[in-house]
């Protein structure tokens, strides 16, 4: 992963403040602007993936508004099933054994660290599935290629630490993001796109390798 070309690709276009400030002012205009600018990062992975000149896509509603509402669409198919879920247990958990309640058997309290670790290892791979299955739209503009789970299986399988590092580096990036608002707050529409462009670089670049390693055979295909 090429973590410093995710930030410097926009340097090699000389026009690359103009264009990211068109995604930023989409992000002025609620939920349809956040939809328009991330389908305008999803374009950033796709020339990633297809190798492409690293100059910064423009904005284009036409095409990128669908895409930004698809991305959501596969996140939420992800991620919400799984929140509920976590959720539920949660609730039922507090109602069985409520809070300070002398009764509750220590074998509950003995086994809490591993509901802990459980409920982090499902939402950690299911985060990555999530960062699979948005690459696989990403890579092949089909959105049923998104829940494709034998191909979101080996494309995980193929290149764990690269999705992983997708992930981890939103570290980084939610304070570059945030810092905009330093600039009389208004900054900060154009550092989350800045940030948004160079988290789906990252994701283009996750994509990419997996392939490479899928097609390679380094990874057993399953029948």
């Amino acid at each position: 992963m090429q973590f410093a070309r995710a930030v410097k690709f926009y340097i090699a276009d000389e026009h690359w403040f103009r264009k990211v400030l068109a995604p930023a002012a989409c992000l002025l205009v609620p939920l349809l602007g956040l939809a328009a600018a991330t389908g305008w990062a999803l374009e950033i992975s796709r020339r990633v993936i297809r190798n492409q000149t690293d100059a910064v896509p423009g904005i284009d509603l036409r095409r990128q508004l669908p895409d930004g509402l698809a991305v959501w669409a596969i996140g939420l198919v992800y991620l919400l099933p799984v929140m509920a879920l976590l959720g539920a247990g949660g609730l039922l958990s507090a109602r069985i054994f409520p809070a300070g309640e002398s009764g509750a058997p220590m074998a509950f309290n003995s086994y809490w660290w591993g509901i802990e670790f459980f409920t982090a290892a499902l939402l950690l791979g299911t985060a990555m599935a999530t960062v699979a299955a948005v690459g696989r739209f990403a890579d092949t503009g089909a959105f049923r290629a998104a829940f494709q789970v034998r191909g979101i299986i080996k494309a995980i399988r193929s290149a764990p630490v690269v999705f992983l590092q997708v992930i981890l580096a939103w570290v980084p990036l939610s304070p570059l993001a945030l810092s905009g608002i330093a600039v009389c707050g208004v900054g900060l529409f154009f550092t989350t796109a800045f940030a948004l462009g160079s988290g789906f670089h990252l994701l283009g670049q996750a994509q990419r390798l997996a392939a490479e390693k899928a097609a390679s055979g380094l990874v057993p295909v399953q029948t």
